[in-house]
Protein backbone atom coordinates (compact mmCIF):
# COMPACT_ATOMS: atom_id res chain seq x y z
CA UNK A 1 0.00 0.00 0.00
CA UNK A 2 1.18 3.54 -0.72
CA UNK A 3 2.18 5.57 2.31
CA UNK A 4 1.66 9.04 0.74
CA UNK A 5 -0.48 10.32 -2.11
CA UNK A 6 -1.00 13.48 -4.10
CA UNK A 7 -3.85 14.58 -6.36
CA UNK A 8 -3.19 16.97 -9.22
CA UNK A 9 -6.05 19.38 -9.76
CA UNK A 10 -4.24 21.81 -12.07
CA UNK A 11 -0.43 21.70 -12.05
CA UNK A 12 2.05 19.44 -10.28
CA UNK A 13 5.40 17.92 -11.16
CA UNK A 14 7.66 15.45 -9.39
CA UNK A 15 11.15 14.01 -9.37
CA UNK A 16 12.48 10.88 -7.76
CA UNK A 17 16.04 11.21 -6.54
CA UNK A 18 18.11 8.09 -5.91
CA UNK A 19 21.68 6.88 -6.36
CA UNK A 20 23.72 7.81 -8.22
CA UNK A 21 23.06 11.30 -6.86
CA UNK A 22 24.24 14.43 -8.63
CA UNK A 23 24.45 18.19 -8.21
CA UNK A 24 21.12 20.03 -8.55
CA UNK A 25 20.92 23.70 -9.59
CA UNK A 26 18.02 25.56 -7.97
CA UNK A 27 15.74 27.36 -10.43
CA UNK A 28 15.06 30.46 -8.31
CA UNK A 29 18.48 30.99 -6.69
CA UNK A 30 22.07 30.86 -7.84
CA UNK A 31 22.63 27.87 -5.55
CA UNK A 32 23.52 24.28 -6.25
CA UNK A 33 23.24 21.27 -3.96
CA UNK A 34 25.53 18.27 -4.27
CA UNK A 35 23.28 15.45 -3.12
CA UNK A 36 26.25 13.07 -3.05
CA UNK A 37 27.43 14.94 0.04
CA UNK A 38 24.15 14.59 1.98
CA UNK A 39 22.78 11.18 0.98
CA UNK A 40 23.66 7.50 1.10
CA UNK A 41 23.46 5.00 -1.78
CA UNK A 42 20.33 3.52 -0.14
CA UNK A 43 18.41 6.84 -0.06
CA UNK A 44 15.48 7.53 -2.38
CA UNK A 45 13.09 10.45 -2.15
CA UNK A 46 10.20 11.83 -4.19
CA UNK A 47 9.83 15.62 -4.37
CA UNK A 48 6.46 17.01 -5.48
CA UNK A 49 6.02 20.69 -6.38
CA UNK A 50 3.85 22.95 -8.51
CA UNK A 51 6.80 23.56 -10.84
CA UNK A 52 10.32 22.23 -11.27
CA UNK A 53 12.57 23.44 -8.46
CA UNK A 54 15.82 22.76 -10.33
CA UNK A 55 17.04 23.57 -13.83
CA UNK A 56 19.36 20.66 -14.52
CA UNK A 57 17.14 17.71 -13.58
CA UNK A 58 14.30 15.99 -15.38
CA UNK A 59 10.96 16.63 -13.62
CA UNK A 60 7.85 14.63 -14.54
CA UNK A 61 4.63 16.63 -14.99
CA UNK A 62 1.48 15.15 -13.46
CA UNK A 63 -1.60 15.46 -15.67
CA UNK A 64 -4.59 17.26 -14.13
CA UNK A 65 -7.02 14.73 -12.69
CA UNK A 66 -4.30 12.23 -11.76
CA UNK A 67 -3.84 10.68 -8.34
CA UNK A 68 -0.34 9.42 -7.58
CA UNK A 69 0.65 7.28 -4.62
CA UNK A 70 4.20 7.11 -3.30
CA UNK A 71 5.86 4.50 -1.11
CA UNK A 72 9.43 4.91 0.10
CA UNK A 73 10.20 7.44 -2.62
CA UNK A 74 8.74 5.47 -5.54
CA UNK A 75 5.44 5.77 -7.44
CA UNK A 76 3.20 2.91 -6.32
CA UNK A 77 -0.12 4.07 -7.80
CA UNK A 78 -1.07 6.13 -10.84
CA UNK A 79 -4.79 6.66 -11.31
CA UNK A 80 -5.88 9.18 -13.94
CA UNK A 81 -9.45 10.31 -13.32
CA UNK A 82 -11.72 12.87 -14.95
CA UNK A 83 -11.79 16.11 -12.97
CA UNK A 84 -15.45 15.60 -12.04
CA UNK A 85 -14.53 12.24 -10.45
CA UNK A 86 -11.86 13.76 -8.21
CA UNK A 87 -11.86 12.17 -4.77
CA UNK A 88 -12.78 14.19 -1.73
CA UNK A 89 -9.66 14.91 0.36
CA UNK A 90 -11.08 13.02 3.34
CA UNK A 91 -11.62 9.95 1.13
CA UNK A 92 -8.00 10.03 -0.02
CA UNK A 93 -6.72 10.42 3.56
CA UNK A 94 -8.93 7.60 4.84
CA UNK A 95 -8.08 5.28 1.98
CA UNK A 96 -4.31 5.74 2.28
CA UNK A 97 -4.14 5.36 6.05
CA UNK A 98 -2.26 2.20 7.10
CA UNK A 99 -4.73 -0.57 7.87
CA UNK A 100 -7.54 0.91 5.77
CA UNK A 101 -9.45 -1.33 3.41
CA UNK A 102 -10.14 1.14 0.60
CA UNK A 103 -7.98 1.90 -2.39
CA UNK A 104 -5.98 5.08 -2.81
CA UNK A 105 -8.49 6.59 -5.22
CA UNK A 106 -11.26 6.61 -2.64
CA UNK A 107 -13.27 3.64 -3.99
CA UNK A 108 -13.83 1.90 -0.66
CA UNK A 109 -15.78 -0.92 -2.32
CA UNK A 110 -12.81 -2.14 -4.37
CA UNK A 111 -9.92 -4.08 -2.85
Amino acid sequence: MCDKSTYCATQLTYIIRQAPFAVAQLADEDVSIDFRQVTTPADRVAVIATEALTTNERWTPIAPGTLLGFDQGAVCLMDPQPMDAAPDASEVRASTTPGSTGTAHGDAGAQ
